[in-house]
């Protein structure tokens, strides 16, 4: 096995990138054995050293693979807000070939037999926060230019950070890509109707900061405290 180290003028994160590239092809192939860093290694001609000193677990590597490839097929959608003549007309287009290029890529479906589909749900549906976050920051980014100027035009809310917005979008696609029984008629009425209607302006401010002590339960639910009886002497 050959051992071949980064060259002098190397980052520790290009070096890092270049294994993570290396080791795409591996993780495409359907089924290998669990957790195997040899295949890893072996596929790039990498020792076992410089493959742990630059990519801490087969599971960083996965992740960064997704977002790669996710950001690939982003890339493709970016046209649709050119061509679109409002927000919701471009949205809407963007939301569904999202969700069919989610469940369609080839490259996608073979990450989802190699990881038994855990691994890749718990990257898109990750934190927004923290060191897991990189699948929420792609989507806060892509988003980035469209939410600014949907909202300077009026025709986004303006009350919901963009963090909020990208959880919930990011929930309803991952619902919606892990559901089997939706044709594209339905696709489209749930993003239409629920999803795209959740981020249009004109939604009331909801106030449910009222103090703990003065919370009561609505008047059909309470419970009459239990009355006792004396006993009869």
């Amino acid at each position: 096995m050959t051992n071949n180290p980064p060259s002098a003028g190397d980052s520790d994160n290009e070096t890092r990138q270049r294994i993570i590239a290396a080791r795409a092809p591996v993780l495409h192939e359907v089924r290998p054995p669990a957790h195997d860093h040899g295949r890893h290694r072996r596929h790039g001609r990498i020792a076992r050293p410089a493959l742990y000193r630059y990519v801490s677990s087969r599971d960083e590597i996965i992740e960064r693979v997704i977002i790669d490839r996710v950001e690939e097929l982003g890339e493709g959608f970016r046209p649709l807000f050119e061509d679109a003549t409002s927000f919701a007309e471009a949205f809407v287009a963007v939301s569904l070939a999202a969700v069919n290029a989610a469940r369609l890529d080839p490259n996608l479906q073979a990450l989802f037999e190699t990881t038994t589909g855990s691994r890749i749900v718990q990257v898109m549906a990750g934190p927004s926060t923290g060191a897991e976050s990189g699948f929420h920051d792609f989507v806060k980014g892509f988003f980035k230019d469209a939410f600014a100027a949907a909202r300077a035009s009026g025709e986004l809310r303006t009350d919901v950070s963009d963090d909020a917005m990208v959880e919930w979008i990011r929930g309803v696609y991952m619902m919606m890509i892990l559901r089997e029984d939706l044709d594209g008629e339905r696709e489209k009425e749930m993003i239409v109707s629920f999803l795209l209607r959740s981020l249009l302006p004109g939604h009331p401010t909801i106030d449910i900061t009222e103090p703990r002590s003065q919370l009561t339960a609505p008047k059909a639910l309470r419970r009459k405290a239990p009355t006792t009886r004396r006993a009869r002497s």
